[in-house]
């Protein structure tokens, strides 16, 4: 595992933190599946992020 650091606006790091929570997991944990599923190589189910498949990843991720 790889630690990583990123930058969010005040808005968007508290959607992602309600995100999160709705789906009781970590916001590391949250952002890992999510990146996860783009890839196409998930290497687990997850239940918090909803399967995205490898086509039209970016207009999916638009209803999130």
């Amino acid at each position: 595992m790889k630690n990583v650091t990123i930058t969010l606006s005040e808005d968007t790091a508290r959607w992602l933190r309600i995100k999160a929570a709705q789906d009781d997991v970590s916001v590391s944990r949250w952002i890992g599946e999510l990146l996860e599923r783009m890839r196409g190589c998930p290497r687990r189910a997850s239940r918090s992020i909803p399967r995205l498949g490898c086509v039209g990843v970016r207009s999916r991720l638009r209803a999130f």
